[in-house]
């Protein structure tokens, strides 16, 4: 069972309890905590351990990184969602999308804007060209970087298309070399 979102009204104390309840009552076996700050998944985790931590990363979003690395230090599994970056790393936006007020992209993400957006379009080159290399998608570049950090188990990724989530799947018939990986890398540090 995942508590999505911190809430600032209980205590830690008071949700690991009720974990650890709904643990000793047989109706959950583990439990994880998604968006959480380093500092309150460190005190979750020392009043009962945390199973898996879910936040966003990816090669545009990479501000999670020190607190994906201490989960694993300590045991906790790691889960990463928006590997995609929420789109903009499958290649489908090489002009800067307008979207509609309701359209999270328009407000809560700044990959889709200046400067950003150019940065990342040099970015989406190289994944072009690897991409290219491998007959493969952009999208299964920017999976198979993601998986493939030594601090991540699990990439969440959504998909509205049935062919999407077979292309997705297909990422794992190929494999990148480490020179890939290496410009990848390289890339991502110009951002």
């Amino acid at each position: 069972l995942f508590v999505h979102w911190p809430d600032m009204k209980t205590s830690l104390e008071e949700m690991t309890d009720a974990m650890k309840t709904l643990m000793q009552q047989g109706k959950i076996l583990h439990y994880g905590l998604s968006n959480f700050t380093l500092e309150d998944t460190c005190r979750a985790d020392d009043l009962l351990h945390v199973a898996a931590v879910q936040l966003p990363y990816s090669m545009v979003d990479k501000e999670s990184e020190e607190m994906l690395l201490e989960a694993k230090k300590r045991g906790i599994g790691t889960m990463t969602y928006g590997s995609l970056g929420s789109g903009i790393l499958t290649g489908a936006y090489r002009t800067i999308p307008t979207f509609g007020k309701m359209d999270a992209r328009a407000s809560f993400y700044h990959f889709f804007e200046e400067p950003m957006f150019s940065k990342i379009q040099k970015l989406l080159g190289v994944m072009d060209e690897i991409a290219a290399a491998h007959q493969a998608t952009v999208s299964q570049v920017a999976i198979q970087w993601s998986v493939r950090q030594e601090f991540v188990d699990t990439a969440i990724l959504g998909v509205s298309k049935e062919k999407h989530a077979r292309q997705n799947c297909d990422t794992f018939t190929w494999e990148m070399d480490e020179e890939e990986m290496k410009k990848l890398d390289e890339a991502v540090e110009n951002l």
